[in-house]
Formats: structure tokens, sequence, C-alpha cells
């Protein structure tokens, strides 16, 4: 069976300008939108988008906003402040408590807290309300001095 010719077709960012065999693989000169030209395989050229710039862009404005962050003053002390005072957890949050999370091999709720680069063990619980309560005061006990002295400053 004869493998299909993809010269001339777009894939995303991508035209496929020429085609060579080697080393029993087919691989498309391509050229990017953005002006990069760059050999793929034909296997990869339906999932190829661009040649690699959409994800260098990604990460010059990942290190930017990095970047923003730490000149707005957000992180203090290597903490950032954006973190520690958002009540909101992650989207993969399962308590719904940022730092409580279930413990499956241990079938308990853990509670902990990282601050300053240091991570604070709080315990595993039976119950997830114990958990949450250790949180909560190790929060009160810890994050709570640290952003009033800024509030003074």
């Amino acid at each position: 069976m004869k493998a299909k010719d993809y010269t001339g077709m777009r894939f995303g960012m991508l035209v496929a300008l020429k085609r060579k065999r080697e080393n029993n693989r087919t691989y498309y000169l391509c050229k990017c939108d953005c002006g990069n030209s760059k050999w793929i395989r034909d296997n990869a050229l339906k999932k190829a988008f661009s040649c690699g710039c959409i994800r260098d862009k990604k990460i010059k404005e990942n290190a930017k906003k990095m970047i923003n962050a730490h000149l707005d003053k957000n992180i203090i002390d290597g903490t950032n402040l954006a973190i520690i005072s958002s009540s909101t957890p992650k989207s993969n949050n399962k308590s719904g408590v940022t730092g409580v999370r279930w413990d499956k091999d241990r079938e308990k709720w853990l509670a902990s807290l990282k601050f300053k680069g240091k991570y604070y063990y709080l315990g595993r619980y039976e119950n997830k309300e114990d958990a949450i309560k250790a949180r909560k005061e190790a929060e009160n006990k810890i994050f709570k001095p640290f952003l009033e002295s800024l509030k003074e400053e």
C-alpha cells in the first residue's frame, strides 16, 4: 500500500512542502506561518500544529507572568501572597479546602501547609472536619501574623 502524499496540505500553522524517505520513514519539510521550516514525520503531521513557536511563545509568556508577579510584590520572602490569602482551592481539590486531602493509602484525611518553602505536616484525621480545623488553626498561627506584619509596613 502506497503512503498518502501530504505535499501542499496544511496542518494547523504548517504547510507540507517537500517529502523524503529516510530509514524506512517518510518525512515532510514543513513551513510554519511564523517563517520557520522543520522536518516532521508523516505520522506526527496530523497532530502537529506549529514548528514549536507556539510552545516557545507560551513559555515566554509564562516567564513574563512570573516575573511580573514578583515585580508586583506578590512574592515576599519566597511566599506568594495571592496563594496564602486566597480561600479558593485548586480545581483538582477534593476536600474543598486548600491543604486538606484524602490519603487513600492510609484512608485518612491529611492536613498540611507550605510556607516560605517549608512543609508543615499537620496530621492525619479520621474525619474531614478535624483535618480542616487543623489546617485553619495552622493558617491563623502561621499565615495571619505574616500577613498582618505586611499591613503594618
